[in-house]
């Protein structure tokens, strides 16, 4: 009972890595992913790592479920349960229109409830939170047997129910018995703003069936105490509560990689930074300022609007898997991926269409050792034979192709990093990128150098970093709670009180799972969410019990944000809290064996973009010792992964083993 697991399910491979607490031995591996039998999958993860279930101490899992669920549509039939003359709320929805003036843009989707599943009952819960029409349970059952038999989830939405919650609570258990899942809106979104309240319900009752039998089948597979789920926040939340609130594992996956990276950029003291975690289907983005990754609390997944605390990451169709196609005239690169199977051409699993992973094939960058017993054989002739119908049809070589096909992949990306920094008035050059994922440490250098980044970081076991951050991070909960609060009525403190009911219901729920936790351990983080009067967006605040300081604190965020103060009195609109248990561990990699004795070809020859094919050295990446530099054309090849160092690059190892590279170096030196 010693070792502690991190696996990251990817779209093409899951990531897996084990982490000895007695003996701080790790060991890492890489399996196909499979969606269809997760149970079997974290079986195959077991005996790839040469471990019984009795040696396991804790797994934390980070999945793509929801992520894939909300994206393709794939919910189950829900109902929702709202107060007499709100139950059109989600087909009322919000005015924006991304096209405004377009008169054949597509219809806005259609609500995830149908008007017949829409149901209202008698019930009120005024604006101050008071009672003012009691809910009749009844009524609640009467309605249960109106629901067809395909319906399995209901979402029950009252109105302010945020403020009390009483009403939704007897609502809920008058349908226990009646209906299999269901979710309220006071657990889900305790907050103002009813469509988005309802929506985030509705989509919590929708995804329970798939993600309570997904979590089954990993349950079946390995029933410990110490089981959990990656969350969209930043944390881990345990197994049980991952089943309740299955809206919180949106963003679980990414979010775990972009904590792995936070945790290296405030060890290696870098201000700025941006996360870039090219798997293979997407790549995701994240800013990190001052050691801190952004929050937002609403996001669009797929065509449907997510309202939870969750990393603000962005995401793009470009990762290794992206097919690359012709339409008309012009060469395109995803957002359609060949995923696991059949793959990419050259990983030998059917595969035909060409991907930039066959793209980074046909140009060398995958190298010549075969010693190095990674997970697949690179099959370059079937990359090349992908690539030939499209380098005929536009009378260039395959390699031109290729090096075009990953200058759109890049392109793509670009536009990802600028909508986090740029967009947000923050330079891009003045940034560090972490690039990690199965893909990019082979594609990150020369997406730095065209967008002038000169510094790029490659952390150790950047193939597995997403399973790293699951590995490594803390136990959390996260909710945001409607206050709305002006500086006046704050005067007697009732923003802490409020924070102190929150803080409670959160501790309870989570150390209800975690019985073995000491309630002193716990850790506590305060965000206010504060605007003047008439302000539609709040901006983020730590809060402190200083009337005074939180005056401060809102006045120079507000002019950081915005350029001005005004002299009016603000508000407090919601309070963000955040609950973990235990300390987040370091990431600092220490006692990895090296291997000198691993043997790979020198050198090989690789094609670069306005340099074509060029000798390029090859070295074992466990070869590198801190402090060692090599300076470009080289690849830097580990068992998981490819380091593409480009001519005119310098790389050296640093600080916890992992790698920067100084872009262009030869130019600055």
């Amino acid at each position: 009972m010693a070792w502690r697991l991190g696996i990251d399910t990817g779209g093409t491979f899951t990531d897996v890595l084990a982490l000895n607490s007695e003996t701080d031995e790790w060991r890492t591996h890489k399996i196909w992913s499979r969606h269809d039998a997760p149970g079997s999958m974290l079986e195959e993860a077991f005996r790839s790592l040469g471990l019984q279930k009795s040696e396991i101490e804790s797994i934390t899992f980070g999945t793509t479920i929801v992520t894939n669920a909300l994206i393709e549509n794939r919910l189950s039939e829900t109902a929702l349960i709202a107060t007499k003359g709100f139950k059109d709320t989600l087909w009322i929805g919000r005015q924006t229109r991304n096209h405004l003036y377009d008169m054949n843009a597509v219809p806005r989707p259609q609500p995830l409830v149908p008007m017949p599943l829409s149901f209202e009952v008698n019930e009120r819960i005024g604006q101050d939170g008071n009672i003012e029409q009691v809910l009749l349970a009844d009524e609640i059952r009467s309605v249960a047997k109106l629901l067809p038999p395909t319906c399995k989830a209901v979402g029950v939405v009252f109105l302010h129910a945020y403020k009390n919650n009483k009403n939704e609570v007897e609502a809920a258990a008058a349908l226990v018995g009646n209906v299999e899942h269901i979710s309220i809106s006071s657990e889900i979104s305790p907050e103002a703003r009813e469509y988005e309240r309802m929506a985030a319900t509705v989509l919590n009752a929708s995804l329970l069936p798939t993600v309570q039998k997904f979590l089954k089948s990993l349950v079946k597979a390995y029933d410990g105490e110490a089981f959990f789920l990656f969350h969209s926040a930043g944390g881990l939340i345990p197994i049980n509560l991952a089943g309740k609130y299955p809206l919180t594992l949106a963003m679980s996956g990414p979010s775990a990689g972009v904590e792995a990276a936070r945790s290296i950029s405030s060890q290696l003291g870098k201000k700025d930074v941006v996360s870039l975690d090219m798997g293979g289907t997407t790549t995701d983005c994240c800013l990190i300022r001052d050691g801190v990754a952004q929050i937002v609390t609403q996001a669009k997944l797929g065509q449907h609007d997510v309202r939870q605390p969750m990393v603000a990451v962005e995401t793009v169709g470009a990762g290794g898997g992206s097919i690359i196609d012709l339409r008309g005239d012009s060469l395109t690169v995803g957002p359609e991926s060949a995923g696991a199977s059949p793959g990419p051409a050259c990983y030998g699993r059917g595969g035909t269409k060409p991907t930039l992973a066959d793209a980074a094939a046909v140009l060398g960058y995958f190298g010549t050792a075969d010693t190095l017993d990674r997970p697949v054989k690179i099959d370059i002739a079937a990359a090349q034979s992908a690539f030939r119908p499209l380098a005929e049809q536009l009378n260039l070589s395959i390699e031109e192709v290729a090096v075009g096909a990953i200058a759109i992949g890049n392109a793509i990306m670009s536009r990802a990093i600028k909508a986090i920094t740029m967009d947000k008035g923050i330079d891009a050059r003045n940034c560090s990128v972490i690039g990690f994922g199965g893909a990019g440490p082979m594609f990150v250098c020369p997406l730095a150098k065209s967008m002038g980044i000169s510094s790029v970081i490659v952390p150790a076991f950047s193939s597995s970093l997403s399973a790293l951050g699951c590995l490594t991070s803390a136990s959390s909960l996260t909710r945001q709670q409607t206050v709305r609060i002006n500086q006046k009525e704050s005067e007697d403190g009732s923003i802490m009180r409020a924070c102190m009911d929150l803080e409670n219901i959160l501790r309870d729920e989570l150390l209800s799972f975690m019985p073995n936790e000491p309630r002193e351990n716990v850790n506590v983080t305060r965000i206010a969410l504060m605007r003047y009067a008439g302000q539609s967006y709040e901006i983020e605040v730590p809060l402190t019990d200083s009337n005074e300081d939180l005056t401060k604190a809102f006045t120079d965020a507000h002019n950081a944000h915005y350029g001005f103060v005004a002299s009016d009195p603000w508000i407090c609109e919601a309070v963000r809290i955040t609950i973990s248990v235990g300390q987040n561990s370091s990431l600092t990699i220490q006692n990895v064996d090296l291997d000198s004795n691993t043997v790979i070809p020198e050198s090989t020859t690789c094609y670069f973009n306005n340099f074509g094919w060029k000798e390029t050295r090859q070295v074992a990446r466990d070869s590198l010792t801190a402090g060692t530099a090599v300076e470009g054309p080289v690849l830097i090849l580990s068992q998981f992964s490819t380091v593409v160092v480009p001519p005119g690059c310098r790389a050296k190892v640093i600080e916890g083993q992992h790698i920067e590279i100084e872009v262009d170096y030869e130019q600055h030196n």
